[in-house]
């Protein structure tokens, strides 16, 4: 596999493993935020993942992406300080390895305070060039663009590293390949379907793929 410059890595189910937490979270904020009570089982939760979130909870409510930021900050401020899911432990070293001669960056769904927040508790801040949480644009694709833009990287030299079908769609939007991992919130057959260049089943294993 060609070498990248830029690695942009998903928080949620491939940093972290979230997806109990992120039930959990999602289900409380249920009870403040009534667009969310559509989500009646973890089926349905997995599957808004399948494309942009915060488009597919628009699209089931009938509101327009434009009115979508009213929608985010409410549920930003249900992110409370209690959503802590489990550092992956082994993807510490990766983060060591990469470093050094990659610019990496965190793209998640989540919010910048909580992602920052989670990464200081992880001791793994230092490793990051840069974060862009949902309260940035809802778009990841569009929020990649931006990055790329700022650190002067071509599209073609940069991968995510994500864990969900939605953010293998959103990175190709944005013109940028996706490697798959298996830990997180969808299947190896999903991600491969998506269009996932490669498919991971250990943390270890990313610094083989990425390094040749």
């Amino acid at each position: 596999m060609e070498r990248f410059d830029a690695v942009i890595f998903d928080l949620d189910g491939t940093l972290f493993d979230s997806f109990d937490e992120a039930w959990r979270a999602i289900t409380t904020a249920a009870e403040r935020v009534p667009e969310l009570r559509f989500i009646k089982n973890k089926r349905q939760f997995t599957a808004l993942y399948s494309g942009n979130f915060y488009e597919q909870v628009c699209r089931h409510n009938r509101i327009p992406m434009r009115k979508s930021k009213a929608l985010e900050r409410r549920l930003c401020r249900t992110f409370v300080d209690d959503y802590n899911p489990e550092f992956i432990i082994p993807m510490k070293d990766v983060l060591k390895k990469l470093r050094h001669s990659h610019t990496l960056v965190v793209l998640s769904s989540n919010f910048n305070h909580v992602i920052k927040r989670l990464l200081r508790k992880a001791r793994i801040s230092a490793f990051f060039d840069a974060v862009s949480g949902a309260d940035d644009d809802p778009s990841k694709a569009a929020r990649i663009k931006t990055l790329l833009r700022k650190f002067r990287i071509s599209s073609s030299r940069a991968v995510c590293i994500t864990d969900t079908t939605g953010d293998i769609k959103e990175c190709r939007a944005a013109g940028v390949r996706s490697i798959g991992v298996t830990w997180g919130f969808h299947t190896a057959k999903q991600l491969k379907r998506a269009g996932a260049i490669a498919i991971v089943r250990k943390p270890r294993q990313l610094l083989k793929v990425l390094h040749g």
